[in-house]
């Protein structure tokens, strides 16, 4: 917490929310401008704003309304399409979970190829919808990644892309003059 005027010898730092129970700080280090400490939060702890309070060993008080927030962490459960081909520009992805309504950007990465973002459609806090361009994108797999207004990162998906590359096949028969059909349509 960086600010002016804290007391050297002792200070207390509190989150604060009405009708709920303040969480209190230990501190690690501080000075007049800065204060390190850990706030222990439990899974049953209210998600939201809280209020940040630093109290001066003289009492004197200094609140940061709603200057910290406590959210569920975001987890990755699943994403549809779960593939597509190289160089379509145009390839809708939703990625179901949980927490993810601070979604700031959804993209593919893979460590040879590089990293593709989408552009986003939809965010709430169990979905992430998303447009990718994959023109020029190399086939192969690809970690799916969010990342919230935090800058907090969460990789747990994989997406494939494939190739889009027309290929033929040769077919023989023994004895000969076998008919041959493709999807039900003779050739």
């Amino acid at each position: 917490i960086t600010g002016t005027d804290f007391n050297t010898s002792s200070v207390d730092v509190r989150l604060e929310m009405d009708d709920k129970s303040d969480i209190t700080a230990t501190i690690s280090s501080h000075t007049s401008t800065l204060i390190v400490c850990r706030f222990t939060l439990s899974s049953s702890r209210t998600k939201g704003a809280w209020d940040l309070v630093v109290e001066n060993e003289d009492g004197t008080e200094v609140v940061e309304s709603e200057g910290f927030s406590i959210r569920s962490p975001m987890k990755l459960t699943s994403i549809s399409p779960e593939l597509a081909q190289a160089n379509d520009d145009d390839v809708e992805v939703s990625v179901d979970g949980s927490g993810l309504s601070g979604v700031t950007s959804l993209y593919l990465t893979n460590s040879y190829y590089g990293t593709v973002t989408a552009s986003l459609d939809e965010v709430d806090s169990t979905g992430v919808t998303g447009i990718f361009d994959l023109t020029d994108v190399t086939d192969a797999t690809y970690d799916v990644c969010v990342v919230d207004d935090f800058g907090t990162v969460e990789c747990d998906l994989e997406f494939d892309v494939t190739t889009d590359e027309v290929g033929g096949i040769d077919i023989s028969s023994t004895p000969t003059g076998a008919s041959i059909y493709v999807d039900s349509e003779y050739m």
